[in-house]
């Protein structure tokens, strides 16, 4: 495979890294329309297998090798898009092309190397983060703040919510809430394990229904009764919530279309033309039972062996261990596995010119496993980050971003994730059902767990 660019100018036709990786094409080797399907390479050989009978049929009607290998190469983007990408920057580098079609992307896996990209000021020269037909015929590219283009527009949503979720004002409303919130979760833990001690709940479903529910109540007063939603849907008719109303699904329906949003992103964005929940992974915590314990030492230290007492802002701060693990969780498995920006000017990065326009995507997965930043990066090893953070490499660690474009809620997603693991760990224990079993999550725009059965029982005296 061939390569593009030099470190004069990253528009001449010398090599970047080993490798110039196309999606849609990468797999156009020769061979014939033959039901043995040899001109796929191995890896579609295997997304073929595991077609379903609905998704077999369609693949059947394409008339031409190079359609079959494009949807193949579609479901296989949307199935193990992590993996892929990983695996390209562990094999061409820290710096390494790819083209969605005939759109050419540059991947970058070391920190130093997307310094220019996060920077903070007002005078960067990546501002945006795409110019994406597919995001414009969805209607993002001129509202909100995550995809918005339009700067003016930009700045005054962005200052909007600056002035009212990260205000420390809102935070504490935010803790004061999310305990209300969490009383309700027990009466439903209560209800669904009277008949049966060993009652496995799906953390995801509750955790993320628990913030949604918390933020509604801190924001607007009023609930959105997420969690009620979920409980009624576990149990029998006669046992459902009071909650149980008119109305009561339409935030359901909310968050179901929110998840078909960030699909429908990653859809439109990666896939070229002519084929068109969140708190980090806990799992680490409660696989590695040493770190638990600390947890759960740092927890009891600062209530006293209270359990009823109300938690307070100020208790939250003081989780430093319990921020160091979240924080650790977010290393190992980011919430946005990668981001892309957009260069308005000319811009040297990698030793490479670069021209205005061009597309860059910051790899935060690759680069919190990234040997030279992190010792052991596969290793769940909280204490990382307490003590001297300056040791922290800049731009080595990135769950939110980074530049102007930086998540703005990323203090609020923290004092969620603190507040929920007090009042949560100080009562109960907590464990997995199967240790051994594989953290089960979809890789799209964000990184969403689906499946994470755990065992909560309370805790003994």
């Amino acid at each position: 495979m061939s390569g593009t660019g030099t470190t004069e100018d990253a528009s001449t036709s010398k090599s970047i890294s080993k490798s110039k990786v196309t999606l849609d094409d990468q797999n156009t080797q020769n061979g014939s329309d033959t039901q043995e399907n040899n001109f796929l390479t191995p890896e579609l050989v295997q997304v073929h297998k595991k077609l379903s009978p609905r998704m077999k049929r369609h693949y059947d009607r394409f008339e031409s090798n190079q359609e079959r290998i494009a949807f193949l190469n579609a479901i296989m983007l949307e199935r193990e898009q992590g993996v892929i990408f990983y695996n390209l920057q562990e094999k061409y580098g820290e710096l390494f092309e790819i083209y969605l079609g005939s759109d050419r992307k540059i991947w970058l896996g070391n920190a130093s190397l997307v310094e220019k990209i996060h920077n903070p000021s007002t005078k960067t020269k990546f501002p945006i983060r795409t110019i994406s037909e597919g995001l414009d015929e969805m209607g993002v590219t001129t509202k909100g703040i995550a995809f918005n283009n339009d700067l003016v527009v930009w700045k005054f949503n962005r200052r909007i919510i600056s002035s009212t979720i990260m205000v420390p004002s809102f935070l504490r409303q935010f803790v004061n809430e999310s305990e209300k919130v969490f009383q309700e979760f027990e009466n439903y833990l209560i209800n669904l394990t009277k008949e049966n001690n060993n009652y496995v709940l799906n953390f995801p479903d509750w955790s993320t229904r628990f913030f949604a529910d918390a933020i509604s109540l801190a924001s607007i007063g009023k609930p959105a009764y997420m969690m009620a939603t979920q409980y009624n849907r576990l149990v029998p008719k006669y046992l459902r919530s009071l909650n149980s109303k008119s109305g009561l699904y339409q935030f359901e329906e909310f968050l179901d279309r929110l998840r078909l949003w960030l699909k429908s992103i990653h859809f439109f964005y990666f896939v070229p033309r002519f084929v068109r929940h969140y708190i980090p992974p806990m799992n680490f915590l409660y696989k590695n039972p040493e770190k638990k314990a600390k947890v759960y030492a740092e927890i009891d230290n600062i209530f006293k062996g209270d359990k009823t007492r109300p938690v307070t802002y100020d208790d939250i701060e003081k989780l430093v261990y319990v921020e160091a693990a979240a924080k650790e969780s977010s290393r190992l498995m980011p919430i946005v596995p990668s981001v892309f920006k957009r260069a308005i000017n000319d811009v040297m990065i990698g030793g490479l010119n670069w021209k205005s326009g061009q597309e860059f995507f910051v790899h935060q997965h690759y680069i919190h496993h990234n040997k030279s930043h992190w010792p052991n990066p596969k290793e769940f090893i909280p204490e990382r980050f307490l003590g001297d953070t300056n040791k922290i490499e800049k731009n080595s660690f990135i769950p939110f971003g980074g530049g102007i474009r930086q998540c703005p809620g990323r203090h609020l997603g923290m004092i969620g994730i603190k507040t929920f693991i007090a009042l949560l760990f100080r009562k109960y224990d907590v464990s997995l059902e199967d240790p051994k079993a594989p953290l089960k999550k979809v890789y799209t725009l964000a990184n969403e767990c689906h499946e994470l059965k755990l065992y909560i029982r309370p805790r003994k005296d």
